[in-house]
């Protein structure tokens, strides 16, 4: 009786070994197949992350403007160009393109100041430039990051939103930066296009098929 008892007090351990074992394996056929299920989605990621990332962005312009205004009315000039600096300054939210023509505006003024010798007048159209352009600057990244993210969430009309507030932004500057906007902008054009032939807008509904990236009405 007492090796019986002592036979069946030294398998319980094993047992439970065994059944903690069974059920670690038991995972693994679910395991494999979220795997199977997620690594597609895992390669179109990375493959999204490279485009995304496309965009060559340079260094937010810091455009200089000499004073536009003989030197007898240079004084006048200062004011009026911090003046108007100031409205476009306002209307920037609603208007991007007007952002870097306030900072023309602001060094105008500044070297207006200086010629008129107002050297007060020139440090704070200075200063008040050097504000504006942190502020621009800190959007600007926030705009790229923006795009990039869309990109690889693949919500191309999140990511056509910032290429067209970028393309207003630089309005009135040529280089590369513009004309690679504008080709990625078609580029987004054409693929929203194609998604809302493929998704009729009656599908479109927060519960969308897969074919409907945004999750909206096109």
């Amino acid at each position: 009786m007492n090796t019986t008892h002592t036979t069946a007090s030294a398998l319980a351990p094993s047992r439970r070994l065994g059944s903690t074992q069974h059920s670690t394996l038991a995972w693994f056929p679910l395991l494999a197949l979220v795997c199977v299920i997620a690594a597609p989605g895992l390669a179109r990621l990375r493959g999204q992350s490279i485009d995304g990332l496309a965009l060559d962005a340079p260094a937010l312009p810091e455009p200089r403007a000499r004073c536009q205004a003989p030197v007898e009315v240079s004084g006048q000039r200062a004011i009026a160009a911090e003046r108007a600096a100031t409205d476009k300054v306002a209307r920037y939210p609603f208007m991007p393109g007007e952002g870097l023509r306030a900072l023309e505006l602001f060094s105008e003024a500044e070297n207006c100041a200086l010629a008129a010798g107002d050297r007060a007048g020139a440090t704070r159209a200075k200063a008040r430039s050097q504000v504006f352009h942190q502020r621009l600057s800190a959007e600007y990244r926030d705009r790229l990051t923006r795009y990039r993210r869309a990109r690889v969430s693949e919500r191309p009309r999140q990511a056509l939103s910032e290429v067209v507030f970028l393309l207003e932004l630089f309005s009135r500057h040529d280089g590369p930066f513009p004309v690679q906007l504008r080709r990625v902008r078609l580029e987004l054009e054409a693929e929203l296009t194609k998604e809302k032939m493929r998704c009729p807008a009656d599908v479109c509904q927060p519960r969308a098929p897969p074919c409907c990236s945004s999750g909206v009405p096109p």
